[in-house]
């Protein structure tokens, strides 16, 4: 059985496509398993991936490191048990495998685990090959859409350009790919351009599906109706956000007002274009 791992990055579809693994479940081949960190079979998985990341980044000593990896190689075993026997591929969609995305949690570092957290699933799920597929996109636009994503629901209060000096170090998804590739073989890591797949005739998603063993005419199959993208903010209800998360209001009522602010795309779009006046 060959393990297939969807590790992000984040803001390159991930959601997309994961509501698509989700919603097209029985509609799959019978020979490929999906799951996604929605999914309660895969959760422990996505906790320990999670918390090793963080014991990495916090520099815990050796022993409690040691200790949240060993909760990864558990979790690889007990997902491999869980799916049973007779499956080629079994995918797993998770872009948090990756680490927790820069801007949540104070995270300045881009990745700077993918390495270890690579490996150590490489070890979790042996003897069964471990397969990693990462979607990218052009550095300027992924970055915009972390800190989009970082003011909708992680509470960041800082600007774009702002948030680009506060991280810790150039963006460089190239060097995260590479780290990766020099903890698990270079051969095991496909890119995928998020740019591209999303124009392909059947859609985002496609090249994923692709290596899980479906062909064109059973990707174009799938139902897609009503399944969307994460939304971005507008660039003006983004500057609204930003003063909404500078306040003390608690995160509930954030979460209410990046709702009502994504619900008014058109009608910011339309004050930007001047085809309405300000109030």
């Amino acid at each position: 059985m060959q393990i297939l791992i969807h590790a992000g990055f984040h803001k390159t579809g991930s959601t997309f496509i994961q509501n698509l693994l989700a919603h097209n479940r029985d509609r799959l081949p019978p020979s490929v398993a999906a799951v996604h960190q929605a999914d309660a079979s895969s959760q422990p998985l996505h906790a320990a991936c999670l918390n090793y990341d963080r014991a990495l980044r916090a520099g815990e000593d050796e022993a409690a490191a040691a200790t949240a990896r060993e909760a990864v190689l558990a979790a690889c075993r007990a997902l491999v048990n869980a799916a049973g026997t007779g499956l080629r591929t079994l995918l797993i969609s998770d872009e948090e495998i990756a680490g927790v995305m820069p801007g949540r949690q104070g995270t300045r570092r881009i990745y700077a685990s993918i390495g270890q957290i690579g490996a150590a699933l490489v070890e979790g799920f042996a003897p069964h090959p471990v397969r990693f597929v990462l979607y990218q996109r052009q550095t300027e636009r992924w970055l915009s859409s972390v800190h989009n994503q970082a003011v909708k629901q992680h509470r960041l209060r800082l600007p774009l350009d702002q948030f680009r000096d506060w991280l810790a170090e150039p963006v460089d998804l190239d060097g995260v790919l590479a780290r990766l590739r020099a903890a698990v073989g270079g051969e095991n890591v496909d890119v995928v351009r998020f740019e591209d797949d999303l124009q392909s005739p059947t859609g985002l998603g496609t090249a994923l599906l692709r290596k899980a063993g479906l062909d064109d005419a059973w990707i174009a199959a799938l139902e897609v109706d009503g399944l969307n993208l994460n939304e971005s903010l507008h660039p003006l209800a983004l500057e609204l956000m930003i003063e909404f998360n500078r306040t003390r209001t608690g995160g509930a009522e954030l979460r209410a007002i990046a709702r009502i602010l994504l619900a008014r795309h058109e009608w910011f779009e339309d004050l930007a274009k001047g085809r309405i006046a300000p109030r």
